[in-house]
């Protein structure tokens, strides 16, 4: 369990952290370092994310991942309709289905759901 911890730990906060050596205004950031694309470590991976929602730890996770270059599977009692938005507008490879996990029937559809669209989990 520590271990998981730390691995979504590390994922968070590479996430979420801002440098305090870069400069403070967006047009200073962009001079000062160029933009470049995220590392594609999750590339050919599909990743199966529950509990999302627009907003949070969850939505961070599959913001993460897929502009890491992994396939996403959401699901979630509630569709984030914005997250799901801007995701797709990148051109993101991603499937929401409705799930409940506490229902076994909600999760085999969550599973089938992924595995027609991207045929893995």
């Amino acid at each position: 369990m520590a271990v998981a911890r730390r691995i979504l730990w590390n994922i968070l906060t590479k996430v979420t952290c801002v440098d305090p050596s870069l400069p403070t205004s967006t047009a200073e950031q962009t001079a000062a370092k160029p933009s470049r694309p995220a590392p594609q470590r999750f590339s050919g991976k599909v990743a199966l994310i529950t509990g999302v929602g627009d907003r949070g730890l969850g939505g961070a996770i599959a913001d993460r991942l897929a502009r890491e270059g992994a396939a996403v599977v959401i699901g979630s009692r509630h569709e984030p309709e914005r997250l799901l938005r801007r995701l797709r507008k990148q051109g993101r490879d991603v499937v929401f289905a409705q799930a409940d996990v506490r229902s076994t029937d909600d999760v085999t559809r969550l599973v089938d759901a992924g595995m027609e669209e991207f045929g893995k989990i």
